[in-house]
């Protein structure tokens, strides 16, 4: 069967426009509750480092946005399904530098899971306070222990006559188009060394939830496949093109924070499970153009097309897409994806011995063991383990008499803390 040729740049901005057209409420719709002014009426600012840390221990994984429209769509869907205001806080994306680089972290929950959300303050893997950035200041802050991070949003598709806008693709592999790259005489290259695959106990989740139709319902088509991930904005058919055509495998599409995630997730001391979950909203050719004259020869009399949405054309196409990336992770997450918290691990560990002494040192071991099985190389502190106890404590879960031993743990700044094996009993009130 001969290839069918791809469309030509004038009808890329026709296909833009009638999609649009096609899909004009739900964009509009969701543009406006990106852009609503009372969103701030969602939060709930917080400064209580120990309320900050007991968050810190309860979550079960992380999601990285980069851009207004991803997590706008995402805090206001959250707090739509739950009715339960965000907890937000300023954090320092480089804790060990005098100079500081702050941005926000929100935790908020979903599903039954207590999430903790961070915005880029850049676009991108390795710009300051990328993905790759944030990535670190969560794999090294000692009272974190997720089991998985997602880079949750929107990217550009590969092929706009196989694939629609709005389509969703779950990461399996993915090839970075920058790092490793040649460009010779006889063109652009790229080595397949450092392309990264999704855990493979999360590729087998993903497979089976696939496979029982859990997304069949949705209006966008969900897929499991590869992306292309680079630092560049990519807005140009002749480079997209040569991004995608490095690798032999099928590309469904590209975005920018990939590879930073995967990088520091997957290919350094630490293995922590990962994933992409984004959404087409363009197809990295003309991202920005004169939609008018075009708007003109589509609409009827009727359905007139404001300067406001042509000059917001590609953000309100950007908010539904967002829409579509929240609703297979919100999936996703229903169908248990990274499991518990380690922290909900321990709560199920304690109750098997109601009335028993319990020492501490013991809680400490069987938190290593459960991240051992989960994730590699991530070392569990005495002060990870005293808000452990002090938040079951909260809980009446469990009853400890010397939290004063607690807080010396917790304000002593080294983990060489000695014998501090105390009892708590299963509880107690």
């Amino acid at each position: 069967m001969p290839k069918v040729p791809e469309m030509n740049v004038e009808e890329v901005k026709k296909s833009v426009c009638k999609f649009y057209l096609d899909n004009r409420d739900e964009c509009d719709s969701n543009y406006f509750n990106a852009e609503n002014m009372n969103i701030g009426k969602i939060y709930m600012d917080i400064e209580d480092f120990d309320l900050i840390h007991s968050l810190f221990i309860q979550t079960s994984f992380v999601v990285i946005t980069a851009n207004k429209y991803e997590k706008n769509i995402l805090h206001y869907n959250v707090f739509r399904l739950h009715n339960k205001k965000i907890k937000k806080f300023s954090i320092n994306l480089f804790p060990q530098r005098e100079t500081k680089h702050e941005t926000y972290a929100y935790c908020f929950e979903w599903q039954g899971y207590l999430v903790l959300h961070i915005e880029a303050q850049s676009t991108g893997s390795y710009t300051i306070g990328g993905s790759a950035d944030i990535v670190r200041y969560v794999l090294n802050n000692q009272y974190i222990v997720p089991k998985g991070i997602v880079s949750l949003g929107i990217c550009f598709g590969a092929d706009e006559r196989k694939y629609h806008l709005g389509d969703v693709v779950i990461s399996k592999k993915i090839y970075p188009y920058f790092i490793g790259s040649k460009i010779q005489e006889r063109g652009y290259f790229v080595t397949d060394d450092n392309a990264f695959i999704i855990d493979s106990g999360l590729s087998a989740k993903i497979k089976f939830i696939n496979e029982k139709n859990a997304f069949s319902e949705l209006k966008s088509d969900v897929y499991f496949g590869n992306y292309i991930t680079g630092e560049a904005v990519v807005s140009q058919r002749k480079a997209k093109n040569e991004f995608v055509k490095q690798t032999k495998q099928p590309i469904i599409a590209g975005e920018m924070e990939g590879y930073g995630l995967f990088k520091e997730c997957r290919g350094t001391y630490y293995t922590v499970p990962c994933l992409i979950v984004k959404s087409i909203c363009d197809w990295a050719v003309m991202k920005n153009f004169e939609a008018k004259d075009i708007f003109e020869e589509l609409c009827n009399t009727t359905s007139k097309v404001s300067e406001k949405e042509e000059k917001t054309l590609k953000d309100r196409i950007q908010a539904y897409a967002a829409l579509q990336a929240f609703k297979v992770l919100d999936i996703l997450v229903s169908n248990k994806i990274f499991g518990e918290s380690i922290f909900n691990d321990i709560i199920a560990y304690i109750e098997k011995f109601p009335g028993h002494a319990i020492y501490a040192e013991h809680i400490k071991n069987e938190i290593q063991k459960i991240v051992e099985k989960n994730m590699c190389n991530i070392h569990i502190t005495y002060k990870f383990v005293a808000v452990v106890i002090k938040e079951l404590m909260n809980r009446k879960l469990i009853k400890y008499d010397d939290s004063c031993e607690l807080d010396s743990v917790l304000s002593n700044n080294t983990d060489e803390i000695g014998n501090w094996l105390v009892s708590i009993q299963k509880g107690g009130k």
